[in-house]
């Protein structure tokens, strides 16, 4: 936490970039590493010259993937879809996001999609679809990109499972499309990668909302 702030407060003391700053170099000061989710590292931005100008950290996720779970009406329209709400642990923050999570080791995006939905949510579903992958901003992130599916939930109960605490969930509900854009426009802080991925399930799903 000490490192973060202090490269927070690097970093405001800079707040315009000049189009001429390139990414120069990262020594092998690691910051902090975990096998499970990946790395952060000391990277330097640095003048044309080579010159330093000031410190930033290279995260190194581990790939991740998530899904957006929905439920069609007898019309084969969207009717609800599943969102989450858990805790960030550096800011504190309480995020509406949806399910998803780190690949475990040699296992597939789709594979990983469909256990963090049951671990997270006790759901299961059909027609797991790939609506594309979000890469966040190249310099700063390494190997971060997060898969993005929808799955329409086939679960006989549409009650979603009370008991998620192994997950780190904190609460979870089932909203219909137009109350999921009315808590967008309420809540002050987002994921991007939820917000990427809504983009990406509403320009595919267009004709069912």
């Amino acid at each position: 936490m000490r490192i973060l702030k202090k490269l927070s407060a690097v970093l405001a003391s800079y707040p315009e970039f000049s189009s001429k700053i390139e990414w120069k170099k990262k020594d092998e000061n690691v910051f902090c590493a975990n096998p499970q989710y990946g790395s952060i590292s000391h990277g330097v931005i640095c003048k044309e010259s080579g010159e330093p100008i000031y410190d930033l950290p290279v995260v190194e996720f581990i790939e991740s993937a998530i899904v957006i779970p929905y439920n069609l009406d007898e019309r084969g329209r969207i009717s609800k879809i599943v969102i989450i709400q858990s805790e960030r642990p550096v800011s504190g923050l309480k995020l509406w996001e949806f399910p998803g999570g780190f690949l475990d080791e040699n296992e597939s995006p789709e594979k990983a999609v469909l256990r963090e939905l049951v671990e997270e949510t006790g759901l299961i579903g059909r027609n797991l679809l790939f609506l594309g992958k979000v890469v966040p901003e190249k310099v700063t992130y390494k190997k971060a990109g997060v898969h993005i599916f929808a799955l329409e939930i086939t679960s006989s109960t549409k009650e979603i499972k009370t008991d998620i605490r192994e997950s780190k969930v904190i609460a979870s509900k089932y909203l219909s499309v137009s109350e999921y854009e009315d808590l967008l426009t309420k809540e002050k802080n987002h994921c991007g990668i939820t917000l990427a991925s809504w983009a990406l399930f509403r320009a595919y799903f267009r004709s069912k909302l």
